[in-house]
């Protein structure tokens, strides 16, 4: 179980989260404690607990369970993709409010 533990915390860091706001977002019976345990692999993830973290962390959960690569290339690559289409919509915003 530490497999999914570091997969938990390599997502979390990532972010920029700490343990406590990763718990706010999973919701229900979890605290900052639950996400200790299950990142030091004292708790087992279960199947339900991993489909919410993957949604939370906007992965799939083949993406966030899949041995073949790092969940967290994923989580990169969504973040870069969400900046660049802020940039863009903020160049779009520019293009037409300069527009005669």
């Amino acid at each position: 179980m530490t497999h999914y533990g570091n997969r938990v915390r390599e997502c979390r860091e990532r972010l920029g989260w700490s343990q406590n706001y990763l718990a706010n977002q999973v919701g229900g019976p979890w605290r900052q404690t639950t996400v200790v345990r299950v990142e030091a692999g004292e708790q087992p993830l279960k199947l339900t607990d991993a489909i919410t973290l993957a949604g939370v962390f906007g992965l799939t959960l083949a993406d966030f369970v899949g041995s073949d690569r790092s969940p967290c290339q994923c989580v990169a690559a969504r973040q870069a993709l969400g900046e660049a289409l802020g940039a863009l919509n903020g160049a779009l915003e520019d293009l037409q409010a300069a527009r005669p």
